[in-house]
């Protein structure tokens, strides 16, 4: 009982227990979703909405700023201080500049993905039109999603964590289930994305609803939405423009490497049923990865108070807390998934994947191993201003990263894919590595508060 009050008592532990027990749930409902839809599309389907999701992915990183961790950041470090009305404004600012970028997604989405789609897909067996027509229609999301992004970077800049993990554990249930009958009904990848598009609308009713409850009972220096609506008309275009731009590169770099890219390219150089393989491969290595979300997220508002009261000894401590037990937590999962996946892909999967997806989950495994200490390293570069370093790493990242992923594409058209994006978790190390030479150059200068 002692080690446990001890945990009750910390409330970082505390924090990312709660968010921990929210990832295990959404990864454990995210896979069953992909188990649903292997049985009720096939692989080449499938493959066919991931293309989709992955298209229109590439377009939303490509125009989305990183507001949401700076307004997290931002919105602790008001609170811890008192000044309600600089996280009003913060808040405010999100949701501005959310609507300008959701519109321009939706045009774009409609009218030039669909032609990009046609000219990059090479595979005879795959309907470009119809994977057009999904990532078109997923190109609405961001502006149904806006006010739940609002509410969830309050709530976890006031680190209401309890409140974020429902109303994301919701918008997956949501998600999930609004999917598969989408699945059902249509039999092609026109279902899943339309129940995804209304999961989108659902979730951001519940978020409101939590988001309200939550600022009543427990957090009175929130802003209300009303407030937050108003304040939009009045704040500055510029107020986050710069620091947006900067946290966009970085964040937005690391996604396409390795959400988006993968899919595009194994499916120019291979086939959607071998895209289908890689994305549940991949769903498989994130059910280890979830031990970083609760960490990172827990990190993100902590490092920020510390950073603000400029406790630099507090700030090192924390960061390779969070790094160290990241890490170790998911090579520990990664070791356990090795035991156990085998037996659940033959019992859950068709055949026909069994496989395709084992040998993918194996080339995956060193690189997922070593990005699991690299939880905590967007918050770094965000607290300590160094986000020019972090662009740095990231461009050159990317374009070698890209290089190995096109070179693995040539050379084993249906693993290679996979060979790069092991590869690219690899490329995490320079950024752990970044942080540990800046914390020992400023050791002398750390005097806690």
């Amino acid at each position: 009982m002692a080690p446990l009050r001890r945990i009750l008592a910390n409330r970082f532990l505390r924090d990312s227990s709660v968010l921990q027990a929210g990832s295990l749930s959404i990864s454990g409902l995210a896979f069953l979703g992909t188990i649903a839809l292997t049985h009720v599309l096939g692989a080449h389907r499938q493959g066919e909405y991931y293309l989709a999701v992955a298209a229109y992915s590439l377009l939303w990183f490509c125009l989305n700023l990183g507001l949401y961790p700076v307004t997290i950041s931002q919105v602790a470090q008001r609170l811890t201080s008192g000044d309600r009305q600089g996280a009003l404004s913060w808040l405010a600012y999100l949701f501005k500049s959310g609507v300008p970028l959701g519109i321009l997604t939706l045009l774009v989405g409609v009218w030039g993905v669909p032609s990009a789609l046609s000219w990059w897909t090479s595979d005879p067996s795959a309907n470009v039109a119809r994977i057009g027509l999904c990532a078109s229609i997923l190109s609405i999301s961001p502006l149904l999603e806006l006010p739940r992004v609002v509410a969830l970077a309050g709530l976890e800049g006031s680190r209401r964590m309890l409140a974020v993990t429902r109303i994301e554990n919701a918008q997956e249930v949501l998600r999930v289930v609004l999917v598969v009958i989408g699945a059902l009904l249509t039999g092609s990848a026109v279902g899943p994305v339309i129940g995804t598009v209304c999961a989108s609308a659902l979730g951001s009713l519940v978020a409101l609803v939590v988001f309200q409850r939550e600022r009543l009972k427990h957090v009175p220096d929130l802003p209300s939405m009303g407030e937050i609506l108003r304040a939009a008309v009045r704040v500055p275009w510029t107020l986050g423009l710069r620091l947006g731009i900067k946290m966009g590169i970085v964040r937005n770099i690391d996604a396409l490497a390795v959400q988006v890219l993968p899919a595009l390219v194994l499916g120019h150089f291979s086939s959607p049923q071998w895209v289908s393989y890689l994305r549940i491969a991949q769903r498989l290595v994130d059910v280890s990865r979830m031990f970083m979300k609760g960490i990172s997220r827990t990190a993100l508002p902590v490092l920020s108070g510390l950073a603000h009261v400029r406790d630099r000894a507090g700030l090192r401590r924390v960061y390779w807390r969070a790094t160290l037990g990241s890490g170790f937590l998911i090579a520990g999962g990664l070791g356990l998934s090795t035991l156990i996946l085998p037996w659940a892909i033959e019992t859950f999967l068709p055949r026909d994947f069994h496989h395709p997806v084992w040998m993918s989950f194996l080339i995956l495994l060193p690189g997922t191993a070593v990005v699991g200490f690299s939880v905590a390293n967007d918050t770094f570069y965000l607290v300590t201003n160094q986000l020019r370093m972090a662009i740095i790493l990231s461009v050159v990242g990317l374009v070698v990263n890209t290089g190995a992923l096109f070179l693995a594409c040539i050379r084993w058209p249906d693993y290679g894919a996979a060979v790069g994006l092991s590869f690219t978790f690899l490329w995490s190390l320079t950024h752990v590595g970044y942080a540990g030479w800046w914390f020992r150059k400023h050791r002398k200068q750390e005097t806690p508060a």
